[in-house]
């Protein structure tokens, strides 16, 4: 009861909080807008798309196989631009190397808060003038896509019905036609129906894996999705002991850093290698292939792992239940591990925006579960 009513006072606060958050967002929309309304245009060429995509880079990484299968299909008779998110570019560029789209990469930071680049980018993307512009975003904001789709208010805008999303004020007056998302649907089938594909990508076959090494995954872009150098420490110390012949290799970027270095420290043993920021993003996806097993938060690292049909136990605090984690039931590779106190089912928490404390999970437990995992992986 005692829980219940913490939890009860926490969903007000935060109600609160992302009341006032909509507001600022919605001014810095106009003000967005402004800046760069010199280069509006009227004009729309009937033969060009253009796919926004500024998400992060986990939302890629589910985003690639669908956008990809989409892309290969309108070759023919469409000329297709992107705007994309520069830190996810040297992937975009391995993947799509052998077609034939246009793209204009943004930094989305710059693109927030310097005016200059503001104009400098809607400069570049004046000359386009798309026909139809689409959204593939289910529930992140629109903010940096609808500034961009001001610039063409004559083509048609396309994006997902999402009554939760909590930039209405901004899909509204931006979208003229609407893609309805299939009901509990995992990131990866949204994706493909936005592209109106009938089925996902499915994981790899097989788990033979020859290096020897598992992955530690310790990102995560919110401090409440990330367990602790604790935990993390205690849990590294009984798998390398358990498992005397492999290494264990923390992966992340600069953010990482302090925290991998932490763990190193608590850990103690000379086998715990820190790779954070030593592996280049194209080479990410045959690094994680190669590992024995991968344990991460709810990260980019844990879904380039779950695409690559790597065994892996993902530390999570039920944040966004059911759109990213759990994966569907075809992934049999993947566990999730959850604070005792979140009992969720697809069928009520699903997108569920509720953060249980993460470093309630016991290292105790997690590794537990990963040996239940493994075994199942070599059976």
């Amino acid at each position: 009861m005692w829980f219940k009513f913490l939890a009860f006072c926490s969903n007000l606060l935060r109600q609160s909080k992302q009341a006032k958050a909509n507001q600022k967002q919605f001014n810095l929309y106009h003000t967005l807008v402004e800046n760069i309304a010199a280069y509006k245009t009227t004009q729309c060429n009937s033969s060009r798309i253009l796919v926004v995509k500024l998400d992060d880079i986990g939302d890629y990484i589910l985003f690639e196989n669908a956008f990809h299968t989409w892309a290969t299909s309108q070759q023919n008779n469409q000329e297709l631009f992107l705007v994309g998110n520069e830190a996810w570019r040297p992937l975009f560029e391995l993947k799509f190397k052998e077609l034939d789209i246009t793209c204009c990469w943004v930094n989305k930071s710059k693109w927030l808060h310097e005016q200059a680049y503001q104009k400098e980018k809607a400069k570049e993307l004046q000359s386009i003038a798309p026909s139809t512009c689409m959204y593939p975003s289910y529930t992140r904001s629109l903010l940096l896509d609808a500034c961009i789709g001001s610039l063409f208010p004559n083509a048609k805008h396309i994006g997902f019905v999402n009554p939760k999303n909590l930039d209405q004020t901004l899909k509204k007056p931006l979208l003229t036609a609407f893609k309805t998302p299939a009901p509990h649907a995992h990131e990866l089938l949204l994706n493909a129906g936005f592209f109106e594909q009938e089925n996902m990508p499915e994981p790899n076959n097989g788990f033979n894996k020859q290096a020897n090494y598992f992955v530690i995954g310790i990102g995560g872009n919110q401090q409440s999705k990330r367990w602790s150098e604790k935990n993390y420490s205690q849990l590294i110390q009984q798998l390398l002991s358990q498992y005397p012949n492999l290494n264990c290799y923390l992966i992340g970027g600069k953010a990482e850093q302090n925290q991998a270095q932490k763990i190193i420290s608590l850990t103690g043993n000379s086998r715990c290698i820190n790779h954070c920021e030593k592996v280049q993003l194209i080479h990410l996806a045959d690094f994680c292939k190669q590992a024995q097993f991968a344990i991460c938060n709810d990260t980019a690292v844990a879904h380039m792992c779950a695409l690559n049909n790597v065994p892996l136990l993902v530390v999570a605090n039920g944040n966004r239940y059911g759109r990213f984690f759990p994966y569907p039931k075809a992934f049999k590779q993947i566990r999730v591990i959850y604070p005792s106190q979140l009992k969720p089912t697809l069928s009520k928490k699903y997108d569920w925006e509720e953060k249980f404390p993460i470093n309630a999970i016991k290292y105790t437990d997690v590794l537990a579960q990963l040996h239940i995992l493994v075994d199942s992986c070599n059976n």
